[in-house]
């Protein structure tokens, strides 16, 4: 199995399989599903930690992306 990416953006689609995967499953299973709530939540969290980090990377590279313009124009 490969390890998960570093990279925050490419975590996301990971995320997003899985809670899809485990969804389809706790639908399945019904009352018995219940069981994996708490693993469904811990798999949004991750997501949305993701989906925070991933915005902070995209902040940062506009920046400088707006930085170098603005010393090519001098």
């Amino acid at each position: 199995m490969k390890p998960a990416p570093k990279d925050p953006r490419k975590r996301i689609e990971l995320w997003e399989w899985a809670l899809d995967q485990l969804a389809l499953r706790i639908d399945q299973m019904g009352d018995a599903g219940l069981v994996y709530l708490p693993l469904y939540e811990r798999l949004e969290q991750e997501l949305e930690a993701d989906l925070t980090n991933a915005e902070t990377i995209n902040s940062i590279k506009r920046r400088l992306a707006n930085r170098e313009k603005a010393t090519q124009s001098l």
